[in-house]
């Protein structure tokens, strides 16, 4: 049997007030951000990465790949020994930020990409962390051909780039009063272990027969983030 219940004005009054307290209360309750809250840029640059990293690695065949990093990765002596055939590799110093070898290389730099990319983009707008990350890649890759420009080994991977966003991370730090280069001595500490740490590191790669690190790259794109930062306060 169904059971008809009259209301009467009093119990929608009291209806009305709970419904309001309830909306009072959501309205009230603060929203938790994302669990990553990555800005767009830094977002579409990991994309992009991620996405060659899915191409190169399934749809293409051992041959094609290597044909793929010696076309689009940088490779020194395509450009001092440039032939009309080798044309495409005139876009090398800007496409080899976004090719990885293996898991462990694209791993280490999304991760100081999302790391650093992350807080600057916030500090600084998406189109100059866009031209920090290109800038310091470019920068890196330039020291590179003027220490190596005989070189016929191929240079791929954004660490140069992301060296970039962590002397900028750096100045972001130090400038949001965080205590990292407030000492006597500044930045130089910091500028200097970052040094040493990528000549032993370069210097002691590829001894046990894995690929060497560009380590010169590294450096270059260190003090492209610098310059690039510099370059944003002029203008």
């Amino acid at each position: 049997m169904s059971e008809c219940i009259k209301m009467t004005k009093d119990d929608h009054n009291i209806s009305d007030i709970n419904a309001e307290r309830s909306a009072r209360k959501k309205a009230a309750k603060p929203k938790q951000p994302p669990l990553l809250n990555i800005p767009s840029m830094t977002k579409w640059l990991a994309y992009l990465i991620i996405a060659v990293f899915f191409v190169q690695e399934v749809g293409m065949s051992p041959d094609a790949k290597m044909s793929f990093f010696h076309t689009f990765g940088f490779v020194p002596t395509n450009l001092t020994d440039f032939v009309p055939e080798l044309w495409l590799s005139l876009f090398s110093p800007l496409t080899y930020m976004f090719i990885h070898g293996n898991l462990l290389h694209i791993f280490m730099n999304l991760t100081m990409l999302l790391a650093f990319g992350s807080g600057l983009e916030k500090w600084l707008g998406k189109t100059k962390l866009l031209m920090l990350f290109i800038g310091s890649g470019l920068i890196a890759i330039l020291v590179h051909y003027i220490m190596h420009n005989f070189s016929p080994d191929v240079v791929i991977g954004a660490s140069g780039a992301t060296s970039g966003l962590f002397a900028a991370g750096i100045i972001m730090l130090r400038q949001m009063g965080t205590g990292i280069g407030s000492g006597p001595y500044g930045v130089y500490p910091l500028i200097a272990l970052f040094v040493i740490i990528s000549v032993v590191f370069g210097v002691t790669s590829g001894l046990d027969g894995g690929a060497p690190v560009a380590w010169v790259a590294h450096l270059g794109g260190f003090a492209g983030g610098f310059l690039m930062m510099k370059l944003f306060r002029k203008l």
